[in-house]
């Protein structure tokens, strides 16, 4: 069933585990001398902390034996620790003190497997996860992690890095670069024996990566990252971490690594084996195709079943003749910034009465992972520059997406993309812009290459 918008990531104060965002934002519309609800409320540093509180708390709680004293102990950190504060400084410490705290009660509670990891499992491991990453809840399995300045300054010595080795981890190469550490993790590798850190070691750029290591491991072997090497080629290690990254997770007994897309964890390319020494196994190679959309939340149903199933199609944008695609810097002059691509409509988008000319811009960039960057903008009478209109500064709200225009009842419609992430449409109105559908990519993610763990 489709739900309401809006419909949003979520987001609790730590007295509201478990609720949505729209739950938690209406109630901080009624919360307007409480304290601390109303600083965490406004400050989105500290909204973030208390979502990656309550996920933290969830995880444990779903892990400990006894969740009655969990909560009691929560409801004490509450009443007696977070809310003594009495400014943001304290109360980001104690946030980041306690999900440090609830890190360490969910890694020490699972229930590691101490069996040999045979090829039926292994393929059996692959199979369901793939089945996960089309459910969308494979990225609900990632271990809780911490910053790295977070990490560093826990009270609880066990997230710490000293000096020492941040200054020997910064020096490692890993795979294909240099790289510096963004992430930490905790993770028990064995029944018998404590929890052991994983850095992430972050590679910036114009097409990032991310590989995920023990520290243990690389500190006690200065020549092995700590891959187990398997019948997998250069080119098919490149394609896996193009703009990728490894997670780890627990299922089924087992510490995992997910290699997947950085923008969409649940777009996995790999799962590979933590063994208990630390090092990683690749298990399978996956391949996901995607197979449509559906619609994940409406304020229209009709124009958003419209849309995903082709009965409401897109307007046609024609091809600006005169563009200047061959002169950047005089494209640059008449349109603010270059794109191999513009074409352009005229119509009253907006609904205040007038005709709009409406360009839109189109660059496809090589540079990095390789990217299709997509922009409206007003233009002129004549189509050749762009013109600063009320329309304009909406448009600058909206991030990247196909840009195409639907018509529905006298109205029109963008198909753009909410916080970045997920496929929408809006509506722009002089009153401001309207998130009319929310669409969730349907995929069908398959195990494309097995590698034995048993000869």
């Amino acid at each position: 069933m489709n739900h309401q918008l809006p419909r949003y990531s979520l987001l609790t104060t730590g007295l509201f585990l478990g609720v949505t965002v729209a739950q938690a934002n209406n109630y901080c519309s009624r919360i307007a001398n409480t304290w601390p609800e109303t600083v965490i409320c406004s400050d989105s540093a500290l909204k973030t902390l208390d979502e990656t509180l309550n996920n933290t708390y969830n995880q444990a709680r779903h892990t400990v034996v006894n969740k009655k004293a969990l909560r009691d102990m929560q409801r004490q950190w509450l009443s007696q620790t977070r809310n003594q504060c009495r400014d943001k400084e304290c109360l980001s410490r104690v946030y980041h003190e306690r999900i440090a705290e609830l890190g360490i009660f969910y890694v020490s509670a699972l229930p590691i497997s101490s069996k040999s990891l045979g090829n039926q499992e292994a393929k059996n491991i692959c199979q369901s996860l793939a089945i996960l990453a089309d459910q969308k809840r494979l990225a609900d399995l990632e271990v809780p992690s911490m910053d790295l300045d977070s990490a560093t300054s826990a009270i609880n010595s066990i997230w710490n890095l000293t000096n020492e080795e941040k200054v020997t981890l910064d020096v490692r190469e890993t795979r294909y670069t240099t790289n510096y550490i963004d992430t930490i993790y905790l993770l028990r590798l064995s029944p018998s024996k404590p929890p052991v850190r994983f850095a992430s070691f972050f590679t910036g750029g114009t097409c990032a990566s991310y590989e995920t290591y023990s520290i243990p491991y690389l500190l006690s072997h200065p020549e092995d990252n700590g891959d187990e090497p398997v019948n997998i080629s250069d080119e098919e290690n490149m394609s896996v971490y193009w703009g990728g990254g490894d997670y780890p997770v627990f299922y089924q007994g087992r510490n995992l690594m997910i290699t997947a897309d950085i923008a969409n964890h649940n777009k996995a390319s790999m799962v590979s084996w933590i063994k208990p020494d630390g090092r990683k196994r690749p298990l399978c190679l996956l391949n996901v195709k995607n197979t449509g959309l559906n619609v994940a939340a409406t304020n229209n149903r009709t124009l958003c079943a419209g849309i995903v199933n082709g009965t409401i199609p897109p307007l046609s944008w024609q091809p600006v003749e005169n563009a200047t695609y061959s002169d950047e810097s005089l494209f640059i002059k008449h349109y603010g910034n270059y794109a191999n691509g513009l074409e352009a409509m005229t119509i009253d988008l907006d609904g205040d009465g007038k005709l709009d000319n409406i360009g839109r811009f189109i660059f496809d960039s090589g540079a990095g992972c390789g990217s299709t960057q997509i922009w409206l903008s007003a233009l002129s009478q004549s189509f050749d520059k762009t013109i600063q209109t009320p329309l304009n500064d909406q448009f600058s709200e909206i991030s990247s997406g196909t840009m195409d225009i639907y018509p529905f009842k006298g109205l029109y419609y963008i198909a753009t993309r909410v916080d970045g992430t997920r496929n929408g449409v809006i509506q722009i109105s002089k009153g401001g812009i309207q998130q009319i559908c929310e669409f969730q990519q349907k995929t069908k993610t398959t195990v494309s290459k097995f590698f034995p763990v048993v000869p």
